[in-house]
């Protein structure tokens, strides 16, 4: 019986161990944006993202996307692909907001180019607590921000966010606790 309530607890500490899975939430090559008039650096939009060239010293700019009202509530820990075009991959700040219709701020992330190095690189975005109302039912308008320190080009393709899953060892755990069980079972029965 002590075998068995070991295994048991061993089953259920590792039952609960997840990894997170990237997955896209909005593509924003897809998306329709317009940048704000005090902007000075260049700025495109491809079917693969947005891309933004050559800018450096302490140029801010922002764009918004706009896009069909959204119900976000199920989604945490959001981020964004980025790919370093040219330049250097320097740890280069942004921050990104999130509106509803009527412009109210949702919430407001930071994040850097530190680990940008190459092609659509996940950057996690942090959230600035208490920035906003925090109500993701109707999200509508993305509010992108550079605040850039080295000449740097880059393409921000998709929106993407982090669902927890459960890693292939613990399906694999699990089974094992069950045939263990099973035996058990079956074992003490013959007995009986």
């Amino acid at each position: 019986m002590k075998k068995i309530a070991a295994l048991l607890s061993l089953t259920s500490l590792v039952a609960f161990h997840q990894v997170h899975a990237q997955t896209d939430l909005l593509s924003l090559g897809s998306a329709t944006f317009s940048i704000d008039s005090g902007s000075t650096p260049g700025y495109t939009q491809t079917v693969s993202g947005v891309s933004y060239t050559s800018f450096a010293g302490s140029d801010t700019f922002y764009n918004d996307a706009v896009f069909t009202p959204t119900n976000w509530s199920a989604f945490t820990d959001f981020g964004l692909k980025i790919s370093l075009l040219s330049g250097t991959p320097d740890s280069i700040p942004f921050s990104v907001i999130f509106f509803d219709a009527g412009f109210n701020i949702i919430d407001t992330y930071t994040g850097d180019t530190s680990t940008v190095s190459g092609s659509n690189v996940a950057v996690p975005l942090t959230l600035t607590p208490g920035t906003g109302s925090a109500d993701y039912s109707v999200v509508n308008y993305l509010q992108f921000t550079w605040d850039a320190g080295a000449t740097y080009n880059a393409q921000i393709s998709s929106v993407m966010y982090n669902v927890p899953v459960p890693e292939p060892s613990t399906y694999a755990l699990l089974a094992l606790s069950g045939f263990a069980l099973g035996g058990y079972a079956v074992r003490r029965r013959r007995r009986a």
